[in-house]
């Protein structure tokens, strides 16, 4: 059965500059580096699918050079898009350095630093994906 980390789309920015912005040593360290490796991945390919929406939902004005909607679409018909793709799931599979997540994990259930904002809503998420995997 293999690893697999599912995160949201939306989360992945996120949650890998809070791993990036991590004091981290050992495996920990190359644990959080393989991740962000396969989360940029990941975010690549969102982006790709932000970019291919925009080209669905809107056109450049000849006159202004602007972009703006297309006839069929609305501007809440474009939230409603960019939300959908935004919550898909991004599942990174972790099966050859699992061994490395699980030091990240336990680095991470210690970790000595002071977390508040957007860090420690980052923190509780990836701990909440973390714990869903068995080690």
């Amino acid at each position: 059965m293999s690893k697999v980390i599912n995160f949201k789309n939306a989360e992945l920015k996120s949650i890998s500059d809070f791993l990036f912005s991590l004091k981290l040593v050992g495996r920990a360290s190359r644990g959080r580096n393989k991740l962000l490796v396969e989360m940029e991945r990941k975010a690549e390919a969102f982006y790709t699918d932000l970019r291919e929406l925009r080209e669905e939902c809107y056109q450049k004005n000849n006159e202004s050079g602007k972009s703006e909607l297309k006839e069929n679409f609305t501007a809440d018909d474009v939230d409603r898009k960019v939300n959908e793709v935004g919550q898909d799931l991004a599942g990174v599979n972790i099966d050859e350095f699992s061994d490395k997540i699980k030091a990240l994990y336990q680095a991470l259930d210690e970790y000595p630093e002071k977390l508040e904002g957007l860090d420690a809503v980052c923190y509780d998420r990836l701990m909440d994906l973390l714990e869903e995997i068995e080690f």
